[in-house]
């Protein structure tokens, strides 16, 4: 079911996404909002490449998240075919090594506790990504902790070595 989406923007920075697909490319989206001509840059970010610009004749990718740059307030509305999910699991897919710029659907997504996502505009830990918001995320801030008997180990063994260390410099009357 089409429907009209729309996406406010502040003058200056904006960390965006698109919470549905469109027929149009970003040229015909950005021109039938009226704000082309104010933008300064519009890209989407990589983990290895950087920054990519965004040109005319892309289109929307779903669970990514944009960084545009605009000399005016305004409003980016597009006509969608259909509305899109993105579960955790596909959002988790997309994340490559290193910062990647990402967002969900038409959807919140609650974030699981060990996964560490920043809101893209104020820099600040989430946990929920909304609909038309950019966030950033860290692979390594985001993989499931694994919690083996060989880490159980790991850590028994650091704690027995700090703790006897500890009572030798007692024992020896290097620390009271």
């Amino acid at each position: 079911m089409a429907e009209t989406i729309q996406i406010s923007l502040d003058e200056g920075d904006n960390f965006i996404s698109f919470p549905a697909n469109s027929a149009d490319n970003f040229g015909t989206i950005l021109a039938g909002s009226g704000i082309k001509n104010n933008i300064l840059k519009f890209i989407k970010y990589h983990p290895i490449l950087g920054e990519i610009p965004i040109t005319d004749s892309d289109y929307i990718e779903e669970g990514i998240g944009y960084y545009l740059y605009i000399t005016i307030s305004g409003n980016i509305i597009y006509d969608s075919t259909g509305e899109y999910i993105v579960t955790f699991e596909s959002f988790k897919s997309k994340i490559l090594k290193g910062w990647n710029l990402l967002a969900t659907g038409n959807n919140t997504l609650i974030l699981p506790n060990w996964c560490n996502v920043l809101d893209a505009n104020t820099s600040l830990p989430v946990t929920q990504l909304d609909p038309k918001k950019a966030y950033w995320v860290n692979y390594d801030d985001c993989i499931e902790p694994i919690f083996t008997i060989g880490s159980a180990i790991t850590a028994i063994t650091v704690i027995s070595t700090v703790l006897f260390t500890y009572w030798l410099l007692k024992e020896f009357k290097i620390v009271k």
